[in-house]
């Protein structure tokens, strides 16, 4: 580089965005540097880091409620934690079988966990140390989810039933099994006033909602909602829940959660195994899987459109993708491994156009 130092930055200057520092110093001394008028970025990605560490597909991810760190489950049989500002490894936390789905509990202290062999474990998220461990589901794991009040806790199985526990006092006290769904569950979510849950499926009536006081039945079932309801998310004044399904994501109104009314079908190119409400519910990430990578797109509630161009994903597929507590950055989960952060506030997406059992979660 230091005997050729004025080609590298005439190599380098065609393929820097147009809005760059590069680009604005060096562009009128190298004039005669070649030129492309196809494709030329307007930024740079926006892939501001990438964690690196899990030897397998990271199958979920989340942010700790003060926004400062990221824990992660893989196929691996591991959780990890990282710093979200330096991508740094803090913590490498050992289960016994893959770990399909993480959360953080609202106050910061533990991370609730589901895994491969349908067990549900609790650790304490500062020492890195198991609090405890159950085997409450015969299959699968594929979500655990905490009420914002953190009283509650849910997971969800391929054994067709989400088992709701106590969470209040730090440990996990299983309350009652929510029966109905007829295959097997991918998703769940509480509203954020804690009075109801939403759950996603396939097959009859994939999507479901549950009153979570009382006796639990399911007091909705979203009978036109796709085949296949890979992932929900509820906004946070708790009157839109959003599907992510087979190359659509679907919108319903839930301000009277036994009457849902469907609001906008949405083609997107590819399943969403991504989606996530910003805080202040005015943007929708969406994540898609497609045959031969994926996607990651943000969707303006407000004006129903696109927003700018979308983040392609190469050759690697996508599983879980969530916002910050304060709505900056993304994280999102993949399947060669990775876990990447993402600038919010700078990535924006265009208008996708409107489709793996490989014991990866983007093709299930």
């Amino acid at each position: 580089i230091s005997s050729s130092a004025g080609h590298v930055y005439i190599s380098a200057l065609p393929s820097s965005p147009s809005t760059s520092v590069l680009r604005s110093a060096y562009s009128a001394a190298l004039s005669d540097a070649p030129r492309i008028h196809i494709g030329q970025l307007s930024r740079w990605n926006a892939n501001n880091i990438t964690m690196e560490g899990h030897t397998s597909t990271v199958f979920s991810v989340a942010y700790s409620p003060d926004g400062e760190r990221i824990v992660s489950g893989s196929q691996d049989c591991t959780i990890r934690l990282w710093n979200r500002r330096t991508g740094a490894q803090l913590h490498v936390l050992k289960e016994e079988s893959k770990v399909w789905s993480v959360a953080f509990s609202p106050d910061g202290k533990e991370i609730l966990c589901g895994t491969e062999e349908g067990v549900v474990s609790l650790w304490d998220a500062r020492m890195g140390e198991r609090i405890q461990s159950q085997k409450v589901h015969s299959k699968r794991v594929r979500m655990v989810a905490y009420s914002s009040q953190g009283d509650l806790a849910a997971s969800c199985s391929e054994d067709k039933n989400i088992v709701l526990w106590a969470a209040a006092s730090g440990e996990l006290k299983k309350i009652k099994v929510l029966e109905g769904h007829c295959n097997g569950i991918y998703s769940v979510a509480f509203s954020h006033d804690g009075s109801f849950l939403v759950s996603g499926s396939c097959g009859d009536s994939p999507c479901r909602i549950w009153m979570v006081k009382g006796d639990s039945r399911a007091c909705a079932l979203l009978h036109d909602a796709q085949d296949h309801v890979f992932r929900v998310s509820i906004s946070p004044d708790d009157k839109t829940l959003a599907c992510g399904c087979e190359n659509e994501l679907v919108l319903w109104s839930i301000e009277e959660p036994s009457h849902p009314r469907r609001l906008k079908t949405l083609p997107v190119e590819g399943d969403v195994w991504g989606l996530d409400f910003s805080p202040d519910g005015r943007t929708l990430a969406v994540g898609c899987w497609l045959g031969e990578g994926s996607w990651i797109g943000l969707w303006d509630v407000a004006t129903e459109e696109w927003l700018g161009e979308r983040e392609e994903i190469r050759g690697d597929g996508i599983n879980r993708l969530r916002f910050s507590p304060d709505g900056s950055q993304l994280v999102s989960a993949h399947d060669r491994g990775s876990v990447r952060s993402l600038a919010g506030g700078v990535m924006r997406t265009s208008a996708p156009s409107g489709p793996n059992d490989s014991g990866t979660e983007g093709g299930q």
